[in-house]
């Protein structure tokens, strides 16, 4: 919703035209304008506030008795305000309540944002509550730039290792596929990779709480794993799995399994923003490496592992190119 927008649902309300969605509207602004930046000037919205106040008195009964009342004053926290609001304009319906989350974020949506990770790729990121995020390769999550409301919200494709960081009264969720999967602190392993056609969880730390459709929600601890298969649609409960193992590779920085060596430089390129020039013919068309680094090694030696193993040899000029040759 706009500043345009906004202005004219004020001036419904004001005129006593507002619907009763409408005026939950006004009531989430006013709570919007305590709490958080808007469109409108301090001064506007002083002025807004107290025409507001001023309507709601005249629906209340009238004549200054509402905002001359002693216990007006007593009770001028913003969430006292609200629930007089509340009082005189929406009611006090739950289903009022429980949609204020909602109405607050027609009425200033909170952007998304999006990281993603290449093919061989450990990203590791952190959460607008601090929570942890391990992010494998080949894979993409999705978060509000800051959380508001009663869940911290979270969408994931490929693999992750989450250590959340604890907050009783605002649950952590990850959706992926068709499992949601439900914490308050905890670390765990999300897994779903289309080409595996199944979705697991594996918790290391704590306790998960995993819904999935068609089934009774699952209660994970420490050590145990659940399976969900895409095309059986079967769920499945593992009591245990040793998940320091399971989960060892988000530790690391970069894996690399028979990947062709040319592809290994090149990654090592961009992921250390070095420049390099491989040299004609230097690497055959069938070479490739396995190996994995964990991001203590410098640049130097992952380099010595890589050129050693492959039989290759690298320079680095003047202006800090690398050189690979024969």
């Amino acid at each position: 919703m706009n500043r345009h927008q906004l202005s004219a649902l004020l001036e419904r309300f004001l005129q006593q035209e507002a619907s009763p969605h409408e005026k939950k509207m006004v009531e989430a602004y006013m709570l919007l304008s305590e709490k958080e930046a808007t469109d409108f000037s301090d001064e506007e919205k002083t002025e807004t506030k107290a025409r507001i106040w001023s309507s709601i008195d005249q629906q209340a009964g009238g004549s200054g008795s509402f905002r001359s009342h002693p216990a007006f004053y007593a009770r001028r926290s913003w969430w006292l305000r609200v629930a007089a609001i509340w009082i005189f304009i929406a009611g006090t319906t739950i289903a009022g309540f429980l949609l204020r989350d909602d109405i607050l974020d027609q009425l200033s949506p909170i952007a998304w944002k999006e990281e993603t990770t290449g093919p061989y790729e450990i990203k590791r990121i952190v959460l607008p509550d601090s929570s942890m995020v391990n992010l494998a390769p080949n894979s993409a999550i999705s978060f509000p730039s800051r959380y508001r409301g009663h869940v911290r919200q979270t969408r994931l494709s490929g693999m992750a290792f989450f250590n959340v960081a604890p907050d009783v009264k605002r649950p952590f969720v990850v959706a992926s596929g068709q499992l949601d999967i439900k914490v308050l602190g905890t670390s765990f392993e999300v897994r779903n990779v289309p080409s595996q056609q199944r979705i697991g969880v594996t918790v290391a730390t704590g306790k998960v709480q995993v819904q999935c459709a068609g089934y009774s929600p699952a209660i994970l601890t420490a050590n145990q794993e659940a399976r969900y298969n895409n095309v059986s649609g079967l769920l499945e409960v593992r009591e245990y799995v040793d998940a320091a193992a399971a989960t060892a590779w988000h530790k690391n920085v970069l894996i690399f399994h028979d990947t062709p060596l040319e592809v290994v430089l090149k990654t090592l390129q961009a992921h250390y923003n070095m420049k390099m020039t491989i040299g004609v013919n230097a690497i055959k068309k069938a070479a490739t490496f396995s190996g994995a680094f964990n991001g203590n090694e410098s640049q130097k030696e992952i380099l010595d592992v890589i050129c050693f193993s492959s039989g290759l040899k690298y320079t680095v000029t003047r202006d800090s190119t690398v050189v690979i040759k024969k």
